[in-house]
């Protein structure tokens, strides 16, 4: 489909440049062809509407999942593709690139301030993470080759339980 399209643009403008003119009328820039073929590829293919919202039901049902207090949750870490092993939390992982308050400059002019997730936080999510383990010790795993898989629930990878040894 879009040789086609391609190829037609191509005749479209091989034509205007020796003739003078447009197939589509006295209109010959490229924006113009190019906006009259993506309006009939829009009238030949529009975007269908939708009455299952799956993935916004997904994200709906995740944060009402992830926003029970005090939920147990299992965090496999991972290095590399290896898992070392895993933790037992106190809620939910959390990004290390999370924050409670925007990250723009101050005394900035700009309009585009930045809007909170749902969760309530500002950031850019990256792979490294922070949590609570159920006997409240704070862990925090970041790094490249560091990831981590969490479920609310143990699941069945080869792994063994990493404990903390609260000192005074």
């Amino acid at each position: 489909m879009k040789r086609l399209i391609l190829i037609s643009a191509a005749i479209f403008i091989f034509s205007t440049s020796c003739f003078g003119q447009s197939f589509f009328g006295n209109s010959g820039s490229i924006a113009d062809v190019q906006q009259k073929l993506e309006y009939n590829a829009f009238k030949e293919y529009p975007v269908p509407l939708t009455g299952n919202f799956l993935e916004r039901k997904l994200i709906y049902d995740w944060t009402k999942r992830w926003n029970v207090p005090d939920t147990v949750c299992y965090v496999y870490i991972f290095i590399g593709s290896n898992c070392i092993g895993y933790f037992i939390t106190h809620g939910k992982p959390a990004s290390t690139q999370s924050y409670l308050l925007p990250e723009y400059l101050s005394g900035s002019t700009s309009n585009n301030r930045e809007t909170p997730d749902v969760d309530g936080t500002y950031g850019t999510n990256n792979p490294g993470y922070r949590f609570f383990l159920a006997n409240g010790t704070a862990v925090e795993c970041s790094g490249t080759m560091v990831s981590c898989i969490y479920s609310d629930a143990p699941l069945s990878l080869s792994a063994v339980e990493i404990k903390s040894v609260k000192t005074k």
